[in-house]
């Protein structure tokens, strides 16, 4: 007898094999371990980033720099000051030797920018590059002040460089009615990282060629690296001179910033 088959019997079914649960779980796995790592790097970074405001507070208080009270309480609306008004160009030619072609900038605000230009400042610029350098070739002392007199050379070495190359540039001036004490703050930050945070007494020639404080100009203020930078508070104002390219430097740069804190 052969068997029969209804013709209503339902075919044998086959079924597709499911992927294995473990994948599954491994793939969650994967992700929870790399959440894990990201939050161990994210708590790094943090500690990091602590550990560096920790110390960067330790050293500015050791040096008389409190950063807790460096946000300043404006009483009223901050001054908005016109930088071009706190100096003339002729009063910037007569310290500075040179004609004073074109003024840039002046717009008032609680920050303003006065920037002077002359077409004699490349020439008076190389010209006193080549002189500092004959002197410091002439330069065979070796006492504290032959080396305060070399170190001085140097910067004009180096600001005669910068103004042969800046196109007429002779100064800029910048005021900060906003947070004075903040960009002073700044200020001094910078000039301790770049001295390490230590005044070598035995060096004091060579740490006045990074940092000087200058009396009797504002209420406080400070000379930078090669005497290419002065920044001076009075009140609630800053002012930050770049003198990068200034050939009188150090004595050129007080000479305006006193005209300047005069009027403010």
């Amino acid at each position: 007898m052969q068997p029969q088959y209804s013709a209503s019997a339902p075919a044998p079914a086959y079924s597709q094999p499911l992927p294995p649960a473990a994948k599954s779980g491994a793939g969650l796995k994967i992700l929870f371990v790399v959440l894990g790592v990201l939050a161990i790097i994210g708590m790094l970074f943090a500690g990091l980033v602590w550990y560096g405001w920790h110390k960067v507070k330790q050293t500015a208080a050791s040096n008389g720099i409190d950063l807790n009270g460096i946000t300043e309480t404006q009483r009223g609306p901050a001054r908005r000051l016109n930088a071009c008004d706190l100096i003339s160009k002729d009063e910037i030619s007569q310290i500075v030797g040179i004609p004073i072609d074109r003024v840039e900038g002046g717009r008032p605000g609680v920050k303003s920018t006065c920037t002077f230009y002359s077409s004699a400042a490349p020439d008076q610029s190389v010209n006193a590059a080549g002189e500092a350098i004959r002197k410091l070739q002439e330069s065979k002392g070796n006492t504290p002040e032959d080396q305060q007199k070399a170190m001085a050379e140097l910067g004009k070495v180096v600001r005669g460089f910068s103004g042969s190359q800046a196109n007429g540039f002779v100064v800029s001036i910048e005021t900060d009615s906003d947070n004075a004490k903040g960009t002073m703050a700044a200020v001094k930050i910078a000039m301790l990282a770049m001295t390490g945070g230590m005044v070598d007494k035995t060096k004091e020639n060579e740490m006045k060629m990074l940092r000087e404080d200058i009396k009797g100009v504002g209420d406080e203020a400070i000379m930078g690296p090669l005497a290419s930078l002065f920044v001076f508070r009075k009140g609630n104002v800053a002012v930050t001179i770049d003198g990068r390219a200034l050939t009188g430097g150090r004595d050129m740069q007080i000479a305006i910033g006193k005209r300047i804190a005069d009027r403010l």
